[in-house]
């Protein structure tokens, strides 16, 4: 599976890097520090079961045009179907218009795309923990909103990652270079 993602610069990346060890150091949740090759980032699309050349080639011509855009994340959230607490992102106009962008870009490969985001349903987020079991949810978000403060910051890329599973869910990612 491949999946588009947004990453950010470094200050951004060590904000949230360290809501990820706080997590981890309150014996609370290591599920994105456990992924090895994981980053802090924003998954823009996901993509199962396309010809590798042919999407690399249309992602390389894509990821050319975007330039580097400022990003705030001013709130926590919950999706309880899947035990995910996550930072939410203000959805600027420009974002929405690179996460347009990429799907058209990338149009040939739509009937490949994960449904949950594409424009219609997606929510972009920041993941802090994923796949909880249902009695830490609130804890974890407990923690994640105890002082919290909006984080300003950038996007730097977007990067195309290969997203490898063992029988635990997702056990590593690692960049696919494009440019």
């Amino acid at each position: 599976m491949f999946a588009i993602i947004a990453l950010f610069d470094q200050k951004t990346e060590m904000q949230i890097l360290k809501s990820w060890t706080n997590l981890k150091d309150n014996n609370l949740d290591d599920s994105m520090i456990r992924i090895q090759g994981n980053r802090p980032h924003i998954s823009l699309a996901l993509f199962q079961g396309v010809e590798r050349t042919m999407f690399l080639d249309a992602f390389r011509e894509f990821v050319g045009t975007v330039e580097p855009f400022s990003i705030q994340f001013d709130s926590v959230g919950v999706f309880p179907m899947t035990n995910t607490v996550f930072l939410t992102p203000l959805p600027s106009k420009h974002f929405l218009h690179v996460h347009e962008k990429l799907y058209q870009a990338l149009q040939v490969f739509s009937d490949k795309a994960d449904q949950y985001y594409k424009k219609e349903k997606w929510m972009p987020h920041c993941s802090l923990a994923i796949s909880l079991p249902a009695q830490k949810v609130m804890d974890v978000f407990a923690n994640a909103i105890q002082g919290f403060q909006p984080i300003y910051g950038r996007v730097e890329r977007i990067a195309l990652i290969e997203v490898f599973f063992s029988d635990q869910g997702i056990n590593r990612v690692e960049e696919i270079k494009v440019v």
